[in-house]
């Protein structure tokens, strides 16, 4: 009597394990979980372009002084601008940026903000060397990846807009958020 019923059992467990199969369900391999989106990117991208930035900063004190004595010195005593006008710094690749600083001055540098917006990136190698003045900047567009115009002045914005660019030159933040 127990034999008919294990029988009818296994019978019933295959049948349904056959259904299964059949419907897709059983050979449908789970979907890999999607990336958790950064809880803070403003918080990130500024954390970034202060990386990125420090490490130009870094590079071009190095750059500066082949074959003089204190290259960052004259730089230290220059006061920050009002306003700055991004395009008077000339443009620079992510890679090429990346084959000076990586790895000397950072281990890696990211190539977008944490929205996914790529930096914009600029060095003036010449005054850099020949006039003494460091000319380095990256910037981010924001959340809205729409940059909010060339001329920037020098001060924070409201931390609630992300949308306003992060914008770092010549060893300093032009733009960043604050409460306010």
């Amino acid at each position: 009597m127990l034999r008919p019923v294990l029988a009818s059992t296994v019978i019933v467990l295959a049948l349904a394990t056959a259904a299964s199969a059949d419907s897709g369900t059983a050979a449908t391999p789970q979907a890999a979980p999607a990336a958790t989106p950064d809880p803070f990117p403003l918080k990130a991208t500024v954390t970034a372009v202060r990386e990125i930035g420090a490490a130009m900063f870094s590079w071009a004190v190095d750059f500066a002084s082949e074959g003089t004595a204190d290259a960052g010195a004259k730089h230290a005593e220059t006061p920050q601008p009002e306003a700055v006008r991004w395009s008077a710094c000339p443009p620079i690749t992510y890679e090429e940026l990346r084959a000076l600083l990586v790895p000397k001055y950072v281990a890696e540098m990211p190539s977008t903000d944490a929205w996914g917006h790529p930096f914009e990136l600029c060095v003036n190698r010449e005054g850099v060397k020949a006039h003494g003045h460091l000319v380095l900047g990256v910037r981010s567009a924001g959340a809205d990846g729409r940059f909010d115009g060339d001329t920037y002045t020098v001060g924070a914005f409201d931390r609630e807009q992300p949308e306003h660019d992060v914008v770092w030159l010549d060893g300093y933040f032009v733009t960043w958020p604050m409460k306010k």
